[in-house]
């Protein structure tokens, strides 16, 4: 019961002790996934503060450049007009012309249309000449027919072919005419017109057509009419020639500021350069973390999966451990009702042998007060005979003293013996109890064995319950990650790392643990086997025992009845005989009193314990 109670209350420890680890790794694992949320939020701030920033810069950027071109616009704004408008009459007759070249280019397409159709049946009709060539030779009458109208259509198709080749020559050489007129009048349009200036803009303005000449006479005059304007008007404008000088100074001083303010952004943008240079750096940086977080990510989910199949194959092991387990507890549990068996079969036989003890001691007991008597009666004859003769009394005394004598040290040595062999079996039963009880220890501590390994059974089976616990919230992680990654596709959680390579030690130290129960499974067994053998040498030592004091006995037994009866044949029949010579009177009493004396051994020594 005490061991019972011990192997509860250690169960409950370990069960307390587990359920503390438990909820201290649990407490962990919370504890970490809030910071690495905090640190997400907190990457994902900045990350939008630095696409606001690039995107305010690249605003301010653009709005400097249209500020820029639009200056330069500004600057650079001359109206050109546009020159040589009166070329109506030349695009109409390049329009004119490049109709009659269309025309003729289909015509040209459904000639050769034609020439491949009339080829085509050309090399028909040659085939079934050559095909029926045979046959015509074979029937003559046949063949003047085909003959016949073979050559009336290779005729009208050797026409028609020459036909058609005069009409594709004819109008190749138009085209060719064609084509150098259209090259004479471009190069005239641009002698007149120019080199670059655009027909297509020409032909699409309405007005009429004028050369170069004409184009510059116009022109001159159109000059020398604005110089006479401009020599009136110059009498005339000289006031406002002074306000334009003052227009003129105070667009040249909003022209500098403007100039300095273009300086000073042109500084500023230089600035923002540099800001968008470090701001461009420091995205790439951001990248290149992410592509590492990324790259990571694709290592622990590679890893999930590596733990996801050394998960199964840990539970498959764990199966079969279980299995084998449980058969080891099934065997242990039949090995100790055998040992419990054999003690109680040990307890027995000592219970046995204590009895066997117990009888031999009392018959030990029974001998002394024998020997008590004999040595009490001898005492009494000895005194009666005194009264009734000397001489008679010495040689009678002698006699039996001699005899009893030799009874006594037969019996003090079987003594002696006994009380050794009692000694040595006190030693012995003392031994034996001593070895009980190192089995029972034993027993107790393979009890508290066999409990532990419950409790450490109970506790696999309960890692294993928070490892699938584990794998599924690590499948829950990077289902998270992934989506993650979608949507933002640049942070990951960083400490997954060490979430799941802490998988695989775990499962090292489970088949550490798995080694060591092995290993104290082996020593249990060699101690049990040790034990078994023990139990057997003691029992074969017992019967050893019981055999030897059974013949010490049967030995002892004979030899005092031995040394009896030869000292009654030898001794007394002799002394008797001379006795009965002599005194007759008292050799009566002499045989009453052996008569008496072997009552008295009789009664003393009665045969039920002799056989005994």
């Amino acid at each position: 019961m005490d061991a019972i109670s011990v192997s509860t209350g250690r169960r409950g420890n370990l069960s307390a002790v587990t359920d503390t680890e438990s909820t201290c790794v649990l407490r962990k694992k919370v504890e970490g996934r809030k910071l690495l949320k905090k640190k997400l939020k907190n990457a994902e701030k900045e990350n939008d503060d630095l696409r606001q920033i690039i995107e305010e810069k690249d605003q301010q950027i653009e709005d400097l450049k249209r500020n820029v071109s639009s200056l330069n616009d500004m600057i650079n704004s001359v109206n050109v007009e546009n020159l040589g408008r009166g070329s109506s009459v030349a695009s109409t007759k390049i329009m004119e012309l490049s109709k009659k070249n269309r025309q003729l280019v289909a015509e040209l397409e459904a000639i050769k249309s034609k020439y491949s159709k009339l080829d085509a049946k050309h090399s028909k009709l040659e085939k079934e000449l050559k095909q029926s060539t045979p046959k015509i030779e074979s029937k003559d009458s046949l063949k003047k027919v085909a003959c016949c109208n073979s050559a009336g259509k290779l005729d009208l198709l050797t026409e028609q072919l020459t036909s058609t080749k005069q009409k594709l020559f004819d109008t190749l050489n138009q085209n060719t005419e064609l084509k150098s007129s259209l090259k004479l009048a471009q190069k005239c349009i641009q002698q007149e017109i120019g080199e670059n200036v655009n027909l297509s803009i020409l032909s699409a303005s309405n007005s009429t057509w004028r050369g170069r000449a004409q184009q510059i006479i116009s022109l001159q005059n159109k000059v020398a009419e604005l110089k006479e304007r401009i020599e009136i008007a110059a009498l005339g404008d000289e006031p406002m020639k002074q306000q334009l000088r003052k227009f003129e100074a105070a667009k040249k001083a909003e022209i500098d500021e403007l100039n300095q303010k273009i300086n000073e952004l042109s500084a500023t943008i230089e600035d923002q350069k540099k800001k968008i240079i470090a701001l461009k750096t420091r995205n790439k940086n951001l990248c290149d973390d992410a592509m590492n977080y990324k790259l990571k990510t694709l290592n622990l989910m590679e890893k999930s999966g590596c733990s996801d199949n050394s998960l199964t194959a840990l539970q498959e092991k764990m199966n079969i451990q279980k299995y084998q387990y449980e058969s080891k507890l099934e065997d242990l549990r039949k090995q100790i009702e055998n040992i419990e068996e054999q003690v109680k079969q040990a307890e027995f036989e000592h219970s046995q042998t204590k009895a066997q003890t117990q009888n031999l001691e009392n018959i030990i007991q029974d001998k002394d007060r024998v020997i008590d008597e004999l040595n009490e009666l001898i005492r009494q004859l000895e005194e009666d005979l005194k009264a009734v003769c000397g001489d008679f009394l010495f040689s009678c005394r002698e006699f039996k003293k001699e005899e009893f004598v030799a009874i006594l040290d037969a019996l003090e040595q079987e003594k002696q013996a006994l009380m050794k062999h009692i000694s040595e079996l006190n030693q012995r039963t003392d031994e034996e109890r001593e070895k009980v009880g190192n089995l029972t220890d034993q027993l107790s501590k393979q009890r508290v064995k066999y409990c532990r390994l419950e409790a450490k059974y109970k506790e696999m089976q309960k890692e294993q319950e928070l490892q699938q616990d584990k794998k599924k919230r690590s499948q829950r992680a990077a289902d998270y990650s992934r989506s993650l990654s979608g949507g933002i596709s640049t942070l990951i959680f960083e400490n997954s790392n060490g979430c799941l390579i802490d998988t695989p030690v775990s499962g090292d130290g489970f088949e550490l643990q798995i080694e060591d129960l092995k290993n104290k499974l082996e020593l249990a067994n060699e101690r049990i086997t040790f034990l078994e053998e023990k139990f057997a040498l003691v029992t074969n030592d017992y019967k050893t025992d019981t055999e030897t004091f059974n013949e010490i006995i049967n030995s002892s037994k004979n030899a005092i009845l031995q040394m009896i009866l030869e000292n009654r044949r030898s001794k007394c029949t002799l002394n008797v005989s001379d006795s009965l010579k002599e005194q007759p009177c008292p050799r009566d009493d002499f045989q009453s009193d052996s008569l008496e004396g072997s009552n008295n051994c009789s009664r003393i020594f009665p045969q039920d314990k002799i056989d005994q």
